[in-house]
């Protein structure tokens, strides 16, 4: 197994924050009521100078004034700050750190990014890994260096070392630290440059998120198998002895490669993901 493996689960963190569609809630609107009251004036009717006028009959005591209740009202708090003016795809890498360093985990992702082009390869690996594939370049992410340890069993036949699954802790440990309602916030800045990419990769009529969507949903069907697992190394790259595991997905090998805890701490924490989608 090469560092390419490695570096793509680190891009399943960042394509997570990434993962959370984001539902506006306009303000709330109070109808106000105008009442307007208009005072009629009565005209007396004038009467004939030679007709009997009687004494005028006791009026009634003038009602009280009618009180009217003040009710205070609250100050206008202070307005919601206008959202971020997103640059163009080609200026928007600078952008993208800066949205990412507001998040809990930022300092755990910002260094394994790439230096450029970060939006169209984030589009990139997300609509590979939505087919179960991992490309071999243009990845979002630096490449890690941990290399997978095994034993030799016999002649070409090694067993991968449990302790190959730590090296996953670190990515793992960030994904699950992500805060849904800072990624909420993350993704919906985004979106507008994420749909842009996609489209530039031949999608103008699909959404991102179903992509998205996909490829969350594959990790979280992908079988699990208990190791340890046996592997050959015909070239350079190791394989599962097992042709049944080699010909599952690029994800779902990926996720054996993690180990069975690290992937059912993924699956747990992607599982409260797509309940918010």
């Amino acid at each position: 197994m090469n560092n390419r493996n490695l570096l793509i689960t680190a891009a399943v963190v960042l394509a997570a924050l990434l993962l959370i569609y984001v539902v506006g809630r306009g303000p709330d609107e109070e109808p106000a009521v105008a009442v307007s009251t208009e005072s009629e004036q009565l005209q007396p009717r004038e009467l004939e100078a030679t007709q009997f006028r009687p004494p005028p009959e006791p009026q009634a005591p003038a009602s009280p004034p009618q009180i009217t209740e003040e009710v205070p009202v609250e100050p206008p708090g202070p307005p919601e700050p206008e959202p971020a003016a997103l640059p163009g795809l080609n200026d928007s890498d600078e952008f993208v750190r800066e949205q990412l360093a507001e998040l809990s985990v930022g300092a755990q992702v910002l260094p394994i990014l790439v230096a450029d082009e970060i939006i169209r390869k984030v589009a990139v690996l997300t609509e590979n890994t939505s087919r179960g594939v991992l490309p071999l370049r243009d990845l979002p992410l630096r490449s890690l260096t941990q290399p997978m340890q095994v034993r030799r069993l016999e002649n070409e036949i090694y067993l991968m070392d449990p302790a190959s699954y730590h090296r996953f802790d670190p990515v793992v440990d960030a994904l699950v630290a992500v805060d849904v309602d800072q990624a909420l916030s993350a993704y919906q800045t985004l979106s507008p440059l994420l749909q842009q990419a996609y489209a530039e990769i031949g999608y103008p009529n699909r959404s991102f998120e179903e992509a998205l969507v996909e490829t969350i949903d594959r990790v979280l069907n992908a079988p699990m198998e208990q190791g340890p697992f046996r592997l050959v190394r015909p070239a350079v790259m190791y394989r599962f002895a097992d042709e049944r595991l080699e010909k599952l997905s690029d994800v779902e090998k990926l996720l054996l490669r993690m180990g069975p805890d690290n992937a059912e701490r993924l699956k747990q924490k992607l599982r409260e993901f797509r309940d918010r989608l």
